[in-house]
């Protein structure tokens, strides 16, 4: 006996989207409101804001010392040395075993090898008044600006310290060209160079 078996009935796409069009029409979307409407904006600049780089940090650089000329130097140590009192200028020579054979005048000598080492009592102690405290060593290129930094961030901490009292405004400074290109020009200038030995010089520049 044969089964009679009914015809497969093929699926029919635009019978499909008629009917999902039918259905999307017969359930339309609710009109916005304005509150829709400003929540959309609202939505709309959050993402734009949130989607930007954060701006970079703005950076601020103080140097912890600035220079000063052989000839703006002499002309301080001029005006100031007739009244040490004062402590207008406090001039540090952190020159070693060179420093023998001639200094700028009043100069104190606080020898690079152990500067670290008492640069903390310095800060609170003998240089502590002065308006300016001005570094230098043979050439300033090392020793001379390495000390003025430990300085200045010595004094930096010691500002910052409420505890040690607030100390006066102070300005560090380095000499460019260090001792030997002042005494260049002005090692016969009894006024701002002391004792000075020429034969202790004739292997030095």
């Amino acid at each position: 006996m044969r089964l009679s078996v009914p015809p497969a009935r093929l699926f029919s796409s635009s019978r499909y989207l008629a009917s999902a069009r039918s259905v999307h029409t017969s359930h339309p979307r609710p009109a916005s409101t304005p509150a829709d409407a400003q929540r959309a904006q609202r939505l709309s600049e959050l993402r734009r804001k949130f989607s930007q780089p954060a701006p970079a940090p703005a950076m601020s650089f103080q140097p912890l010392y600035k220079y000063v000329d052989r000839d703006t130097l002499a002309e301080t140590v001029r005006t100031h040395a007739a009244d040490p009192a004062q402590r207008e200028v406090a001039i540090v020579d952190v020159r070693d075993d060179d420093f023998e054979g001639g200094n700028i005048k009043g100069a104190r000598n606080h020898p690079s090898a152990t500067f670290a080492d008492e640069v903390q009592d310095l800060v609170c102690g003998p240089l502590k008044e002065y308006k300016q405290v001005i570094f230098h060593c043979h050439l300033s290129q090392q020793r001379g600006p390495k000390a003025a930094g430990q300085y200045a961030q010595a004094r930096q901490a010691a500002e910052a310290d409420t505890e040690k009292g607030k100390l006066p405004e102070q300005q560090v400074l380095v000499l460019r060209g260090g001792f030997s290109e002042f005494q260049d020009k002005y090692k016969k200038d009894a006024a701002v160079v002391e004792k000075f030995d020429e034969s202790s010089w004739q292997f030095r520049n």
